[in-house]
């Protein structure tokens, strides 16, 4: 290709920044995946009409709401994968689990509830429980967050003074020795439920407090969940927006052992934050590197967010 040839090529619509020749060939590749990809899910005659029917358009994109809102449905895959039970059974109380570590079996009775209404019956009963910790706080909001559409508005009202609780035990527990993961996971869990349980708000500035004299702690899934969270929360919390780019070196430090889904949502992020700089570029050129060898084997979404961001 000619361009191959030229030490750098313009980007269209990004005030005249250039990369290298190699970043517009991993770009032409993106592009080769995406088509690839299109034809295979719509079909081929899908993808003849739509490629070669017009001229190409300029891309338009939605408000960063709906961006958020769009990419918030697959948020449940970001995180932690836990077994579940069925939804109507009832909790069991941590005394009725044979266990030789009561807070393992904590951890495991409240990562076995499958509704919102079942992870919150079991806060209420054990949140006095002496080995209630960092982890169980951790472990409940998460499980909030991945079946927030189990529940309703009625539901909440009932469980109110729980949620609240549960929010002062997290702050009152949050120290130095707490697990990078559990905050990571509580950051991602309070980009989830911020508007839908409005008491997670006042846990946020500790939690951001502590990712910031823990960043170098986080593995790529945990820094990438917090840079997705800070997307969602760019209006709402800009303490978490401006530790973005410290969180983001993290992950450009490890970025090798990251998978596509990582990569593509902190891209997006990025993209959403709008972040310049070397040190931007740097994570951009090094991320579409990493991604270029498995373009194949990303999900649709995940070509969508490398794209746009």
């Amino acid at each position: 290709m000619a361009f191959v040839h030229q030490r750098s090529c313009t980007l269209p619509r990004a005030c005249g920044s250039t990369i290298s020749w190699k970043g517009c060939l991993v770009m032409a590749r993106l592009a080769s995946a995406l088509a690839t990809m299109a034809a295979w899910t719509c079909g081929p005659a899908w993808f003849l009409q739509h490629a070669f029917s017009c001229a190409p358009q300029p891309l338009k994109l939605p408000p960063c709401d709906c961006l958020v809102s769009n990419l918030a449905r697959r948020a449940s895959s970001i995180g932690i994968d836990m077994r579940g039970t069925d939804a109507s059974s009832k909790p069991t109380l941590i005394h009725h689990l044979p266990s030789d570590d009561p807070a393992k079996a904590l951890t495991r009775l409240i990562s076995g509830e499958s509704s919102a209404v079942g992870v919150l019956e079991v806060v209420g009963k054990e949140i006095s429980n002496p080995h209630f910790n960092i982890i169980h706080v951790s472990t409940a909001l998460h499980r909030l967050a991945r079946w927030q559409h189990t529940v309703d508005k009625q539901a909440l009202g009932q469980y109110e003074a729980v949620l609240d609780e549960l929010i002062t035990t997290a702050e009152n527990l949050i120290t130095k020795e707490t697990p990078a993961q559990a905050i990571a996971n509580m950051i991602w869990a309070s980009a989830k439920l911020w508007s839908q349980f409005p008491a997670i708000q006042r846990l946020l500035p500790s939690l951001v407090d502590a990712a910031d004299w823990m960043s170098t702690l986080f593995i790529p899934q945990a820094a990438s969940n917090i840079l997705w969270a800070a997307a969602v929360l760019c209006k709402e919390a800009p303490k978490l927006s401006e530790l973005a780019p410290t969180i983001m070196d993290t992950l450009a430090s490890q970025i090798k052992s990251a998978n596509g889904q990582q990569i593509a949502n902190a891209v997006w992020a990025v993209g959403i934050l709008e972040l310049k700089g070397a040190r931007v570029d740097g994570f951009i050129e090094a991320a579409l590197v990493r991604s270029t060898p498995e373009l194949l084997r990303f999900q649709p979404q995940e070509l969508g967010n490398l794209c746009w961001g």
